[in-house]
C-alpha cells in the first residue's frame, strides 16, 4: 500500500516537471510573438498551475494568467 502511494506520488511529481518543460520548451519569444517579461511571467504563472492543490486555486491562478498573458500563450496553454 505503501509502495503504491510513493509510486503515485512519484509518477505525478514527474508528469507535473514534464509538463512544465514542455510549457517552457514550447512558450517563447519566436514562437509565439511574445517578449522575454512576458515569457517569464506565463512560465511563472503556468508553473504555478501545474503544482496548484485546489480547483479554487487553479482557477484564480488560470483568471491572472488570462489577465497577464498575451492572447497567443493563452490560445497556446487552452489547446494543450
Amino acid at each position: 500500500m505503501i509502495s503504491q502511494l510513493i509510486y503515485y506520488l512519484t509518477c505525478g511529481i514527474a508528469r507535473t516537471f514534464g509538463t512544465c518543460r514542455t510549457f517552457s520548451r514550447e512558450i517563447t519569444t519566436a514562437k509565439l510573438g511574445i517578449t522575454a517579461g512576458e515569457r517569464c511571467v506565463a512560465l511563472n504563472i503556468i508553473q504555478k498551475l501545474a503544482y496548484a492543490t485546489s480547483e479554487e486555486q487553479y482557477l484564480d491562478l488560470y483568471d491572472q494568467l488570462k489577465q497577464c498573458a498575451p492572447q497567443s500563450v493563452i490560445t497556446y496553454f487552452d489547446t494543450n
